[in-house]
């Protein structure tokens, strides 16, 4: 699943989904309060991040694609300065209304990964998830450069991405259905040779490799990859109570095997400037 993509392409599901979440925060905002997060494979991404991170109170935190603003909530009640920026007019006032219903203060700006508006040297840590696979090659290193340049000295981006380095697992991946049709993730299987073509040219996003993610950050000084992620991929098709049991087993392969780390489903990038 190669497609190379515009920033600005596909962005109807997304405005659609900020008008979702927007309208869902305004109908039952005591549901939306973010103590955790909510879906618990979210929340060992995002608790992986925070753990990376360290203690960040009073720090100034930039989320790149920030989505509907429930990390960068999180975040905010962890005690640090954060700005969410999506590309997203819906997304960001989702993001807005939900930062008042926690009774938190963040800024949320709609605006470009590709061209930020900040001055240099703005923000101690940059973070992104699951946000530059929706780039192109030239509009992720143009991002990453950006985030260089708002970063003080000495200060890290951190990002949370999936990827794809083996063509293979690729092939053997897209056998198998991802979620229900009419899903916002649905995925048919490279099979069903009708569905998949609709899907393809429906897609905003693209395969992220290892060896792109640390081309595109060539402006920071050090890339450390940690890989995340080899037969969760089975999730999907087995019952919902062997996740937990399968992210033990990555966790356990990966510290005794790093090289297997090449065939994981995602990582986590650390730039450090």
């Amino acid at each position: 699943m190669v497609k190379v993509v515009d920033q600005t392409q596909g962005q109807g599901r997304w405005n659609n989904l900020g008008r979702e979440q927007l309208a869902a925060i305004r109908d039952a905002p005591e549901c939306f309060q973010i103590q955790a997060l909510f879906m618990p494979s979210e929340r060992l991404v995002h608790e992986a991040l925070v753990a990376r991170l360290g203690p960040i109170k009073g720090l100034r935190v930039l989320e790149l694609g920030c989505g509907w603003g429930a990390f960068t909530v999180y975040l905010a009640k962890q005690g640090a300065v954060v700005t969410g920026l999506d590309i997203g007019e819906e997304l960001v006032a989702a993001g807005r209304l939900l930062a008042e219903v926690n009774h938190v203060e963040c800024e949320f700006v709609q605006g470009d990964a590709r061209s930020l508006q900040f001055a240099s040297g703005a923000f101690d840590i940059v973070v992104a998830v699951a946000t530059f696979h929706h780039l192109s090659k030239p509009d992720l290193s143009a991002s990453l450069r950006e985030a260089h340049r708002v970063l003080r000295p000495q200060g890290v981006a951190v990002a949370y991405e999936p990827v794809e380095n083996s063509r293979t697992f690729s092939l053997l991946q897209n056998l198998f259905p991802k979620g229900r049709e009419g899903d916002f993730e649905y995925r048919p299987s490279i099979l069903q040779r009708t569905a998949y073509r609709r899907y393809l040219t429906a897609l905003d996003d693209r395969d992220l490799t290892f060896r792109e993610l640390r081309g595109a950050g060539s402006a920071f000084r050090q890339i450390e990859l940690h890989p995340d992620g080899l037969f969760i991929r089975l999730a999907a098709i087995l019952p919902g109570g062997c996740r937990s049991t399968l992210r033990s087993v990555d966790t356990m392969l990966l510290k005794n095997l790093p090289p297997l780390g090449y065939l994981s489903q995602a990582v986590l990038v650390e730039y450090l400037k």
